[in-house]
């Protein structure tokens, strides 16, 4: 038996961290361009994203048996869940945040002045100028994850097996699920199994 596996909470954990660490590299691109945060910004945020993808990686490795002992299971979630629950729900709810971030997006742009020459660029407005094109990003990437995950998960043909890759996109999350799923991958099976047993025996 899978004596390792994640809870929701872990796996929303997970989410919450990749996420930080993903927006680290947005924040090095703003220090590197505002002299007012400069070289200490880029240092500070370089430190914040090594830090959080040796977590991640530190994650994947112990959840692969490639790194053991006991110290580790104190740093990563590894509760195995009591019941296994389906999660897919997560996918709905990133599709909803992923149009508030391309919402958010539209709203400053109608927000920020103009003229017949374009934007208008003046000290502090310039930040959320840098900021749309990736709360847009950030909004569309969300979408295609929850719909594809959508798609596959309902779809007729055998794509549910692409489910997790999909809802990798939906960031906080989207990630939590596919997390949720990698982690509990033997659970499932053992739970799909338990089912199929019971319905053959009624």
């Amino acid at each position: 038996m899978n004596k390792k596996g994640i809870s929701i909470l872990g796996a929303v954990w997970i989410g919450i961290v990749a996420f930080i660490t993903l927006s680290q590299i947005f924040m090095i691109a703003f220090s590197a361009i505002d002299d007012n945060i400069g070289l200490w910004g880029i240092i500070e945020f370089s430190i914040f994203f090594v830090i959080g993808v040796a977590y991640l990686i530190g994650f994947t490795l112990y959840h692969k048996d490639i790194i053991k002992g006991k110290i580790w299971k104190y740093l990563f979630p590894n509760k195995k869940p009591v019941v296994y629950k389906n999660m897919f729900k997560l996918n709905l709810i990133s599709f909803v945040t992923s149009q508030l971030w391309i919402a958010l997006a539209i709203t400053w742009l109608i927000i920020l002045p103009f003229d017949k020459n374009g934007p208008i660029l003046f000290e502090g407005v310039w930040i959320f100028w840098f900021f749309i094109p990736i709360w847009f990003t950030l909004g569309v990437l969300g979408i295609i994850g929850a719909i594809g995950a959508i798609v596959t998960n309902y779809s007729q043909r055998d794509w549910s097996k692409y489910t997790k890759y999909f809802a990798l996109l939906g960031l906080v999350p989207g990630i939590a699920y596919a997390v949720y799923e990698f982690c509990n991958r033997k659970n499932i099976e053992e739970n799909e199994l338990n089912l199929l047993n019971t319905s053959e025996n009624n």
